[in-house]
């Protein structure tokens, strides 16, 4: 996933990609990584966590200020 450059911060921020993550994500912001706990039901997706819902990968993380990548 390319780089998000975030005017603010938004927590819980959601994304869902169309393809399924190939390992566990990991959020990067100013050198730190934040690998996401994976999770099994939708009601269980919350902040730092992420789910495969069939095909599509969902993934739920406090999204910083600034410039941040998750990778997957």
């Amino acid at each position: 996933m390319d780089g998000l450059n975030g005017p603010f911060a938004c927590r819980d921020y959601t994304l869902r990609l169309d393809v399924r993550a190939s390992s566990t994500p990991v959020l990067v912001h100013q050198n730190q990584r934040q690998p996401l706990r994976e999770v099994r039901r939708l009601i269980e997706l919350g902040a730092n966590t992420w789910m495969v819902e069939g095909q599509p990968t969902l993934l739920c993380y406090d999204l910083p200020r600034g410039q941040s990548t998750v990778y997957c």
